[in-house]
């Protein structure tokens, strides 16, 4: 017991100490981020407050807006506060989807209309509290050409896929609510089955944020109840809502295992969904226990 409070004293320490270094980013910071990140850009308007800088860009290759943000979060333990730290948001990627989108909006429907697709969605996968990706959802009810409109929505984001900045992004096609298959930019003809696709986006997520000398090892159905986690608070941080799945330790996860240095850890995923009732999906990894 008197270690606990030790080590809770230490961490404490710490991070009082540590709460100075992040400091709020002025518009002029985050248009610098902006610029080394994404490319020249240029400011259209920005609003300063005490805890918040938030400020709207212009995209100069394919003339867009998008938003880029700083804000000042308190550090809570245990119901106490030990000071602030800064984060930073930013809607480059999703913007930018959304700009394609409107831009083609014509194609798409077209598309949509002749492959009889159910629903197109642009889907926001959330890797942690400050981070996430995106996929473009396609859901169909029947498995006819599925590949072939797959192909023909992804070339249109290729097409649109400017200095190479949506590299990465997968469109996905689901039969009745069962993941089909999908094509992943910047190779928009090569298409992917549900399972290669499958172990393919698993394993790109652990090179990416956890280790590139991950090895896979299989894949394996099991419930909830085997990732030992009483709730999905650990794994969305703060983004649940009301309505949540799963909802019962007996619903059915997809387990990815991988090995890292001689040891075996496994990756793997959750669905809930907004307020706005959309579909997200949260990434989970015992690789930090």
């Amino acid at each position: 017991m008197k270690n606990r409070f030790v080590t809770i004293g230490i961490l404490i320490f710490c991070i009082v100490c540590l709460t100075g270094c992040g400091r709020l980013k002025g518009k002029e910071k985050l248009y610098r981020l902006a610029s080394q990140w994404h490319g020249a850009c240029e400011i259209v308007s920005a609003e300063e407050g005490e805890n918040y800088t938030r400020v709207i860009l212009r995209d100069e290759l394919q003339n867009f807006q998008y938003t880029m943000s700083s804000k000042m979060y308190d550090i809570s333990i245990d119901g106490s506060t030990f000071g602030t730290k800064e984060g930073t948001s930013d809607s480059f990627t999703k913007s930018l989807l959304d700009f394609i989108e409107t831009s083609n909006k014509e194609e798409i429907d077209a598309i949509c209309d002749a492959y009889e697709i159910d629903n197109f969605h642009i889907n926001e996968l959330v890797l942690s509290s400050n981070d996430a990706s995106y996929n473009v959802d396609l859901k169909f009810h029947k498995e006819y050409k599925c590949e072939e409109a797959v192909k023909k929505i992804a070339k249109i984001f290729e097409d649109n896929n400017q200095n190479n900045r949506l590299d990465g992004l997968i469109v996905r096609a689901s039969v009745n609510d069962d993941f089909f298959g999908q094509v992943q930019l910047p190779n928009d003809s090569e298409w992917q089955n549900r399972n290669i696709a499958r172990v393919d986006y698993y394993m790109n997520n652990v090179h990416k944020n956890i280790s590139r000398n991950a090895k896979f090892l299989r894949m394996e159905e099991g419930t909830f109840a085997d990732t030992d986690l009483a709730d999905l608070s650990r794994v969305v941080r703060g983004k649940l809502m009301n309505d949540v799945a799963p909802s019962t330790t007996s619903s059915p996860v997809v387990f990815y295992y991988f090995e890292v240095d001689g040891k075996e850890y496994y990756i793997c995923n959750f669905q809930f969904y907004t307020d706005e009732d959309h579909l997200k999906i949260a990434v989970y990894s015992n690789y930090y226990e």
